[in-house]
């Protein structure tokens, strides 16, 4: 089992082949909990390389899903990992997989375990773009039963922590799925209070979205600004207030790579420009007023950066509606 060793370790130069479909097999049965462990990582790793073919994925899933419930703590971990790489292609999750593996999930979401939960919730991530509307929202509906962390202890690394951070990386994730009013009422709920919370304690925690590292206040207001049209008025209302009030905050900033400088951005302005195009005229004018004039100390470059494209888009509303005025 070398190989599927050097297969499955993710620091290794080894690169799998479709020749080693059988030996990762072999090894995802086996019941050494270390084989195993080594399989799903390989899995993963075959994956992420587009491997595996649609005749490879009925045996693929009856030899892994085992793994998600089983009792070696690292072996449901790198299972979990599996499954999401696999989620990546269309074609590797069938009519008859998906709903097992949508089961699977909700049934990790309703246990007691953290470690379980957190992979529920990072599963989720990746099945959400493939379920049905109604699996959609039972899915949110699991996540919102939960706790998401704190902005005191978002950055702890305890277990119950780092749950609660991928809580909430889901919850934002799922927010274009979410069409039902109640369901949209209550997750913006909980996403205003993570708002209002991060606000309250000044902390800096980011998330991950969108393949940047926003804070993530600023990932809550941008999936505010994307339910705005879904909730009820009240709550609506609520999230224009608290964008508007956010799109002067400068603890919003954020870059979108990593490991190097790029132009920042903002994500009060990001979200307030989703919620231009439905603001009405009296909203317009505040919102207008809502972006700060730039400071000395700012360089025009990264000011341009981070609201060019909320101005662009309140021009855009005021032409749309010529009564404001400019």
């Amino acid at each position: 089992m070398l190989r599927l060793e050097q297969i499955g370790t993710p620091s290794a130069q080894l690169r799998p082949t479709r020749a080693d479909l059988p030996l990762v097999l072999q090894g995802l049965r086996a019941r050494d909990s270390t084989i195993s462990g080594y399989a799903c990582l390989a899995v993963e790793k075959m994956a992420q390389q587009k491997l595996f073919q649609p005749a490879d994925r009925e045996a693929i899933w009856d030899s892994l899903q085992p793994h998600l419930h089983g009792p070696s703590e690292e072996t449901c971990e790198w299972s979990a990992r599996a499954l999401a790489a696999l989620t990546q292609h269309p074609n590797l999750l069938t009519d008859t997989i998906l709903p097992q593996a949508y089961a699977k999930t909700l049934a990790m979401l309703g246990t007691n375990a953290t470690d379980v939960r957190r992979r529920g919730a990072g599963l989720s991530r990746h099945l959400a773009p493939r379920l049905t509307t109604d699996q959609q929202g039972q899915l949110v509906g699991a996540l919102l039963t939960l706790p998401v962390a704190s902005a005191e202890d978002h950055a702890s690394q305890n277990a119950t922590a780092q749950c609660g951070v991928i809580l909430l990386a889901a919850l934002v994730t799922a927010v274009p799925y979410v069409k039902q009013e109640d369901l949209a009422n209550n997750l913006a709920t909980r996403l205003l209070t993570v708002v209002e919370d991060d606000a309250r304690s000044g902390q800096s925690a980011t998330i991950a979205q969108a393949g940047s590292w926003l804070p993530r206040q600023g990932a809550c207001l941008i999936g505010l600004a994307q339910l705005a049209s879904v909730t009820k008025r009240t709550t609506r209302d609520q999230i224009v207030a608290t964008v508007l009030q956010a799109t002067s905050d400068t603890r919003l900033s954020y870059s979108q790579t990593s490991g190097r400088v790029s132009p920042p951005k903002h994500a009060g302005a990001d979200a307030l420009a989703l919620l231009v195009p439905s603001l009405t005229r009296e909203e317009l004018a505040t919102a207008t007023q809502a972006i700060p004039a730039r400071s000395p100390q700012q360089k025009p470059d990264d000011y341009a950066s981070m609201y060019t494209a909320v101005k662009a888009a309140l021009a855009a509303r005021r032409e749309a509606l010529p009564q404001v005025p400019k």
